[in-house]
């Protein structure tokens, strides 16, 4: 089997041995594979060779531990073979079930085991099961909001009053709960709190605070764009004579006064209170009539880009609502607000961390928490430093190696600097641009963070970091198409990184040449669907049916180096959402005769057999239910039919179904009831 050709960067990867690095690696990379690589280097090399059980390693899922273990393992195996008297090779596949390829949860959850003592928890502790959870949590924060309302202080139930609908505090306890789950990912979530409370008593202007910040840096972005459909506008008019006399005037206004207030937005001593007129003179200046213009396409492009530019700059004054003297009688209002929803989050975290001790239970987030108060420490300063247990650690491990960095938050992030031999022997992989689910609080800024103040490697001084930008997956067709879709989206305000040369993916994969690559973009008139009733999501379903009908056995595909005709098995639809969607697209596809196969969504509990027993279980509870006794009778357990319930209803109308269901059990056998009413009798016995 020939050796596998890596290219620079990933040598570079591989082989890289002197500080911290920050490895920025795009789709289709190989960043595994690499990943893998750099262990395998590290503990096979001739030169100071590390031994497997003193990395650590850590991976964003179990499958992806078993996987990277798996690799390693398949990858010893074949050197042995070559090398069958390497006890080297030998030793490092015996310490192989031992090393420390984990996730971090699972690293977290043994450390607390092991070191339960420093921790006041019981060492018979156990990690709980969602649904545990979400009672417990749900116990929580009802308790506390019912003891608030006992306590009737005024700033809770203004608290409440402004999130209540009237009718139950759902909203309170959901803003309670997401509160508490976002400062999970922070190191000191304590310290989060107390921090975001005092910005709503910071003093100075208004511009200084961070709410005006974020307006303020929106209405520039959307002044910019507006300056940028300006001067297009203005250069239509160029060579035209008429457009120029009736429609310059009115742009160059228009440039101008977007021009002042960008500069007077810009400027350190804005003024809050005079900045709504200053927006106001943009678009205002009316567009003469135009006619005879000679050029009808350039004259409607124009007014189209004026009418843009009027709606960008609509929206903005109601964004500078209220003068500042009144913004900051609001910060006041909202001080007080915070404040009592920030002491209902305290009150939950204490209220739900006493019932989990009870249990003897801890959650994901406690396991994290746990481990970084065994591995940190406060200075005089409050500077937070490794732990005597942490310095002790840090010596067990030559190499910590984090995969998905882009994933981890700052709680995690902590764990790994402690761990660490301050910060030394830390590598990152990841792809900022593949964090957009925020997992679990994921942070991504610290990717970012690290990736512009590192420099780019060159062998000789740390930290760095290196670029895998080449793609080995897709052909050249593909990356094209997404490096022109995201060059056009993600900029640096929207997405908080600019799609630049640097983030470009570049095909580096062998594909044999040939035609019908390209990306489609296929365009679907639902005005003109035949069938009024039938939903855009069967439309597109059906078209989609088509175009693999039409690629199936004629487009040629390469696997694995082998060139063959599509299978079916070679398409894939993603969809926004699958819920409510994915069931109809199963069925037009098989309509069309496509073979189709639909990831469940439904869950568990949604299953028709678990629905079933629940549905059971609730009627036992209460027959008065009338939707869970109507799946109950309906299902294969009674075989009722909907004429036998219409029967039954008909007896009684008004009330729930259960009474008519016990009227026709008092009923005789008639050849109009047949032996309804005895199949009833038996029901209310079993029930």
């Amino acid at each position: 089997m020939a050796a596998r050709q890596w290219t620079t960067e990933q040598k570079q990867c591989i082989e890289a041995d002197g500080g911290p690095l920050l490895v920025s690696a795009a789709a289709g990379s190989g960043k595994t594979a690499v990943l893998v690589q750099r262990i395998l280097h590290k503990i096979t090399r001739e030169e100071n060779p590390v031994s497997i059980d003193r990395l650590l390693v850590v991976t964003f899922t179990k499958a992806a531990a078993a996987e990277m273990k798996q690799r390693i393992a398949a990858e010893l195996s074949r050197r042995m073979g070559e090398h069958p008297g390497d006890r080297r090779l030998r030793r490092q596949q015996g310490l192989l079930p031992r090393a420390a390829i984990s996730t971090v949860d699972s690293f977290c959850a043994n450390l607390v085991r092991e070191h339960f003592h420093l921790l006041d928890i019981s060492p018979q502790f156990r990690v709980a099961e969602d649904a545990e959870t979400r009672l417990l949590r749900d116990e929580a924060v009802g308790e506390i909001i019912e003891e608030a309302y006992a306590q009737a202080e005024p700033g809770f139930l203004e608290l409440a009053d402004m999130l209540g609908n009237g009718k139950n505090d759902r909203r309170l306890a959901e803003d309670i709960e997401k509160i508490y789950d976002f400062i999970q990912s922070h190191a000191d979530p304590e310290g989060w709190l107390d921090e975001k409370e005092q910005a709503y008593a910071t003093a100075g202007p208004l511009r200084s605070t961070v709410w005006a910040d974020v307006v303020l840096r929106h209405i520039a972005g959307v002044l910019r764009h507006a300056q940028a459909l300006i001067a297009s506008a203005i250069s239509l008019t160029d060579g035209n004579a008429v457009l120029t006399e009736k429609y310059r005037p009115a742009l160059v206004a228009d440039r101008q006064a977007a021009d002042e207030a960008l500069a007077r937005l810009l400027s350190p001593g804005c003024d809050w209170d005079t900045l709504p007129l200053f927006l106001s003179g943009i678009g205002s200046a009316p567009l003469k009539a135009a006619r005879a213009c000679g050029d009808e396409a350039a004259k409607e492009r124009v007014k189209a880009l004026r009418g843009d530019v009027k709606a960008l700059i609509r929206p903005l004054p109601a964004l500078l609502c209220g003068n500042e003297a009144q913004c900051r009688e609001d910060l006041d209002v909202l001080r007080r607000l915070v404040a009592a929803l920030f002491a209902l989050v305290r009150r939950f975290a204490a209220r739900y961390e006493e019932k989990k001790k009870n249990r003897r239970m801890l959650d994901f987030s406690d396991l994290e928490h746990g481990a970084l108060r065994l591995l940190t420490s406060r200075g005089e300063d409050g500077a937070v430093l490794p732990s005597p247990l942490a310095q002790e650690l840090s010596v067990r491990f030559d190499e910590i190696l984090v995969d998905e960095y882009q994933d981890t938050n700052a709680a995690q992030d902590a764990l790994f600097y402690a761990l660490s031999r301050e910060g030394e022997n830390l590598f990152f992989v990841g792809d900022v641009k593949q964090s957009i689910y925020g997992f679990r609080q994921a942070m991504p800024e610290l990717f970012l963070r690290k990736r512009d103040a590192w420099p780019d490697y060159t062998g000789e001084s740390y930290p760095a970091t290196i670029t895998l930008g080449h793609n080995f997956r897709s052909r050249a067709e593909v990356t094209d198409s997404v490096n022109f879709v995201f060059r056009q989206l993600m900029t640096k305000e929207s997405a908080g990184i600019a799609y630049g040369a640097r983030e470009a993916l570049v095909p580096r994969a062998p594909y044999p040449g040939g035609t019908g690559y390209e990306t489609e973009l296929i365009l679907i008139d639902t005005d003109s669907n035949e069938d009024p009733l039938d939903g855009r999501d069967a439309g597109e379903a059906r078209v989609i049916a088509k175009r693999i009908g039409e690629l199936v056995g004629t487009l040629p595909v390469t696997e694995n180096g082998v060139t063959r005709p599509a299978a079916y098995g070679d398409f894939c639809i993603l969809l926004r959402s699958k819920k409510g969607r994915s069931d109809i697209y199963a069925a037009e596809l098989t309509k069309a005769g496509v073979p189709v196969t639909t990831a469940g969504d439904r869950g568990f509990f949604a299953t028709p057999e678990i629905s079933l027993a629940l549905s059971l279980l609730r009627v036992i509870d209460n027959p008065l239910l009338d939707v869970p006794l109507l799946a109950v009778l309906l299902s294969p357990l009674y075989g009722f039919t909907p004429d036998d319930l219409a029967g039954i209803r008909l007896l009684d109308r008004r009330s729930a179904l259960y009474p008519a269901l016990s009227r026709m059990a008092g009923r005789g056998t008639t050849r109009e009831n047949g032996d309804l009413p005895e199949r009833c009798r038996d029901f209310i016995r079993q029930m």
